[in-house]
């Protein structure tokens, strides 16, 4: 499990970026974390508002910001917490001006809300995305209604180095929460991966097919039992599933549904996404169509771009 000393949090003022905030508190408290929370003004709109206020347009936008920092710890006081963060409220673009801050700070996750002012627009907001895609650093995204405990963590694991550490952050939030935790494996039968060039088997046989189900299961089962080797005692039981899908994403998508989680962990980069530098088409796909909150998990090393 990474160990997480600084924390920054997106806020917006959107319902999304309340229940973020919120879960962020929590993260915090639970690390013992320093919380960074960041507001972030578009230029545009700091015009746009400097325009309709008297005075000059430097005391205005100074105005602007310092009313947009007041908001922010009005948030905190709300859920108990405006003594316990670092707050700063920018004019800028808001991906530059958050990955900026995680670099200042360190910061080994950043919680935002899944989509922002606009309300739900098909999925995965815009800046939320970019994020991802960007921050050198594990990320969440929260749904609007998740502002309590999880109760239900999914971790996607696909044997890879990036899932074994998703699965870790998944234990150490399940194990917060004494929540569920299913360590689930998503797979296309080779028999159905075919390239068009080649020639499917004339028949392939049930036994085979029991047979790689059976590989799989203990592999996972494997997987399970190191992770719960390295865990502390106390830890939640951990369930294994594994699901056959026609795409790795639509499996993910799919469970998570099935079961009403509230968390799904997985990492940007593994063996099933190999051809993407940073952001992976699993992942990309489970963004896109849940609606439950996310956490994303990079490589060992990864440099933003």
């Amino acid at each position: 499990m990474s160990e997480i000393r600084n924390l920054v949090v997106g806020v917006d003022f959107s319902a999304c970026s309340k229940s973020a905030l919120v879960q962020a508190v929590r993260l915090a408290r639970h690390y013992g974390a320093a919380l960074h929370v960041l507001h972030v003004i578009e230029p545009l709109v700091a015009e746009e508002l400097a325009d309709a206020m008297a005075g000059s347009a430097t005391e205005a936008k100074e105005a602007v910001r310092l009313d947009a920092e007041r908001h922010v710890h009005q948030w905190l006081a709300e859920v108990g917490a405006d003594d316990a963060a670092a707050v700063g409220a920018v004019i800028g673009i808001p991906i530059d001006e958050l990955v900026d801050k995680i670099g200042q700070v360190n910061a080994e996750l950043l919680v935002l809300g899944v989509y922002g002012v606009m309300g739900e627009l098909g999925g995965t907001g815009t800046l939320s995305t970019r994020c991802v895609r960007t921050a050198a650093c594990n990320v969440m995204l929260v749904g609007e209604f998740q502002s309590g405990p999880y109760h239900k963590v999914v971790a996607c694991v696909d044997f890879s180095e990036t899932a074994a550490r998703a699965a870790a952050e998944a234990l150490e939030v399940a194990s917060m929460e004494q929540a569920e935790l299913h360590l689930l494996h998503a797979y296309l039968p080779p028999w159905r991966r075919l390239l068009g060039y080649q020639k499917a088997p004339a028949g392939v046989s049930q036994d085979y097919r029991l047979r790689y189900v059976r590989a799989l299961t203990s592999r996972l089962q494997m997987f399970a039992d190191e992770l719960r080797a390295a865990a502390p005692k106390g830890t939640p039981e951990v369930r294994c599933e594994l699901v056959e899908a026609v795409s790795y994403g639509r499996g993910i998508v799919g469970y998570a549904q099935q079961i009403a989680a509230d968390l799904v962990v997985l990492g940007t980069l593994g063996h099933t996404n190999l051809r993407y530098a940073i952001m992976g088409s699993t992942a990309e796909r489970v963004l896109r169509e849940l609606r439950c909150s996310v956490m994303t998990v990079t490589p060992m090393s990864v440099d933003a771009p």
